[in-house]
């Protein structure tokens, strides 16, 4: 049994390097549909708004429609079991939320850098780290680092502690969200 959904894909980030003039829904469609190699059709595409973020950034928020896949598991509820994007080709679910994983992974792994530079940097000008029971990312922002980072790519909040030692430590609870489990995500000098 399948159901087609619209999903919304909001703040899908368009890197304007190279772009002229005005970014158009007409582009938008285009870009998105040869997104990762698949074959959506543009027309599936829903343009809802463009936003310019700045000269060289625009966040498009769209619906796409999208087909899910269910399956009875063996307590006879239904689960999605996989999902397909415009090119017919079905995805097991666990194998997609692998790869998002992966990828929320990776970018918290470099947000948690983004931050440990910032730590460093104010250590190297007040010769001490930041008070750790103050907002790390209100402290470094923006006379240390230019992002504001307060959560990882899982919404949940980056733990920063000052070690015994006088080091720090920056970490993610990674996709299950409790900390101290086996797939934290540390950053530490």
């Amino acid at each position: 049994m399948r159901y087609v959904l619209p999903t919304v894909l909001a703040a899908a980030v368009f890197v304007l390097s190279g772009c002229s003039g005005r970014l158009s829904q007409a582009n938008v469609r285009d870009q998105i549909s040869e997104l990762g190699g698949s074959s959506l059709i543009p027309a599936e595409i829903d343009v809802q708004r463009i936003v310019i973020d700045s000269e060289n950034r625009a966040i498009a928020e769209t619906n796409v429609k999208m087909a899910f896949q269910f399956e009875r598991d063996s307590g006879g509820e239904w689960r999605i079991a996989a999902a397909r994007l415009g090119d017919r080709q079905w995805v097991d679910i666990r194998t997609l939320m692998a790869a998002l994983d992966r990828q929320r992974s990776d970018d918290t792994a470099s947000a948690l850098r983004k931050l440990a530079e910032g730590v460093s940097e104010y250590r190297r000008q007040n010769g001490s780290l930041p008070d750790p029971d103050a907002s790390l990312s209100d402290t470094l922002h923006p006379l240390f680092m230019d992002d504001i980072i307060r959560q990882d790519s899982w919404g949940q909040d980056i733990q920063y502690d000052v070690t015994p030692d006088g080091e720090f430590r920056l970490r993610s609870s990674g996709p299950d969200g409790t900390s101290g489990s086996g797939d934290d995500i540390v950053w530490a000098p």
